[in-house]
């Protein structure tokens, strides 16, 4: 009897269950409607290659610095120019900008994202023509290009001189952040004349400020006070008869290598607005052969340069390109038979080591590889960081 009512309890109970779950969607709990998928242009996510990497408010190393990003870090892409050097992207934090390609790593060539023209950039003038110090306004496209030279102070405290040299007396002290109208600069590219908000003038060193023109693009300025004793007088510089082979650093740090490659010995390193002289090229313009001021020559990567592009298509050109290759940008790397991530292990490389790249996939996203030990195998690009664009290599079968 026991057992027999035990039963037709649990039966009520599953069907009292049953009715109460036939009630719910009638007293509110409507089903939420399904979401329409979501379409829009095809994006691209990619990792910075660079220790240091500037995005641009546009395609090229002569705009304005938007941000700095560092090495790993994931980047959206939705843009690109026409020929895919330089593509438009958006950072984790939501601000867009323009970066080179070379130093990417999607394991794409970029030619599927759309086309994105390069933007006019312009920065409207704050009072005194000094720019507020909090960055680069939005680029506005389609209007005729007005681009003030204007500079932000980078150093905590720099000192604003009579004239372009330490030996010259303090006019002001401003502190980091302080926005500058660049009016003039020595023949060195050194020094810079700059107006302040207030409209006093004076002379800050170039190594102290982040501009948004290049140095050398600037007229040459007049020195009003009497150069000190010993300090000559500032030179009067006639008119340019020749192109002028100047370039000058755009990055916030520049390897000066011993030979045109990311893996070379690394000779000096210079800061930014440095001026070099160019001196030769490789033949697929990717390295700059150049002489820093403190006499040193060496290789430099022509993406961290802004230069007058005339001059540098008519530098002399040493030898061939040089050999591609990569270095690894991870803590440990498999270089495996097959180009894929269950192939057999042929070495593993540890962060640093470098590779000549002999070709690649289809899509890039893998490459075949020559170790020091002359043993082939393949790598995904995505933990390396190349001498050349993964998309300019031959592409080979497995």
């Amino acid at each position: 009897m026991n057992a027999l009512l035990h039963r037709r309890f649990s039966r009520a109970m599953i069907l009292a269950m049953l009715a109460f779950s036939l009630i719910i969607p009638a007293v509110g709990y409507a089903a939420a409607p399904a979401r329409a998928p979501q379409v829009g242009p095809p994006v691209v996510t990619a990792y910075v290659t660079a220790d240091f990497l500037n995005v641009r408010a546009g395609p090229g190393a002569s705009y304005p610095i938007v941000a700095t990003v560092t090495n790993g870090v994931e980047v959206t892409v939705y843009g690109r120019n026409a020929n895919a050097s330089w593509v438009l992207l958006r950072l984790p934090n939501g601000v867009e900008g323009w970066a080179s390609t070379l130093y990417l790593s999607s394991g794409t060539d970029y030619t599927g994202v759309p086309f994105a023209a390069a933007p006019t950039v312009v920065i409207p003038s704050a009072p005194s023509g000094v720019p507020a110090p909090s960055g680069v306004p939005a680029p506005v496209a389609g209007t005729t290009s007005t681009v003030t030279a204007q500079a932000v102070v980078t150093t905590s405290f720099a000192n604003l001189r009579t004239g372009p040299n330490t030996a010259y007396a303090v006019v002001r002290v401003i502190p980091q952040g302080t926005g500058l109208a660049l009016v003039g600069r020595n023949a060195q590219f050194s020094w810079v004349k700059a107006q302040l908000a207030d409209g006093t003038t004076g002379w800050i060193a170039a190594s102290l400020i982040s501009a948004n023109v290049r140095i050398s693009s600037l007229p040459l300025g007049t020195v009003d006070a009497t150069a000190p004793a010993g300090v000559p007088a500032a030179p009067f510089s006639p008119a340019v008869v020749a192109p002028d082979p100047t370039a000058i650093v755009v990055s916030e740090a520049l390897n000066l290598r011993n030979e045109p490659g990311f893996g070379a010995f690394v000779i000096e390193v210079l800061g930014l607005n440095s001026p070099v002289t160019m001196l030769a090229r490789t033949a697929d313009a990717a390295w700059v052969r150049v002489r820093a001021t403190s006499g040193a020559e060496g290789w430099a990567s022509a993406v961290f340069l802004s230069y007058n592009a005339t001059v540098f298509s008519n530098l002399p050109v040493i030898g061939t390109s040089a050999t591609p290759y990569a270095v690894v940008d991870t803590g440990s790397l498999n270089v495996r038979a097959a180009p894929n991530s269950l192939a057999a292990v042929l070495a593993t490389l540890n962060q640093g080591n470098t590779m000549i790249l002999l070709g690649r996939l289809a899509d890039s996203s893998w490459v075949k590889v020559q170790l020091a030990s002359g043993v082939e195998g393949w790598a995904s690009t995505r933990y390396l960081q190349a001498s050349v664009r993964f998309s300019s290599l031959p592409v080979v079968t497995p």
